[in-house]
């Protein structure tokens, strides 16, 4: 079953808000940070790592991959790589959707 994500209204999410949303642990995260090149986390000074909530979105379908349709994990760095323009503009159609519907909410109210 996929992971829904709520709101991602903070700027940054740790590792460990990262690993919670998906159920997994902390150095999962990490690993997969490290074998997926487009998996590229802040590092403030103090070494801390941050995730905008683009990198939730891509850990989201790492998750997918990985964790609901059994891909190695070379497989899932393949598909990715393979379908990065795709995923970019799933995304953006799935944004402008949901602005959309909130849209059509408000004015829904407004009746």
């Amino acid at each position: 079953m996929p992971v829904e994500l709520p709101d991602l209204e903070k700027r940054y999410y740790t590792t460990g808000e990262v690993a919670k949303l998906f159920g997994v642990t902390r150095s999962t995260i990490r690993y997969w940070e490290n074998r997926f090149d487009i998996l590229r986390t802040h590092k403030f000074g103090n070494g801390e790592r941050r995730f905008t909530a683009d990198q939730v979105r891509l850990v989201q379908k790492i998750h997918a991959l990985v964790k609901e349709k059994s891909y190695t994990i070379q497989g899932a760095v393949n598909e990715i790589n393979d379908h990065k323009s795709w995923y970019r503009e799933k995304d953006k159609v799935l944004e402008r959707l949901k602005k959309l519907r909130s849209e059509l909410a408000d004015l829904k109210l407004q009746l």
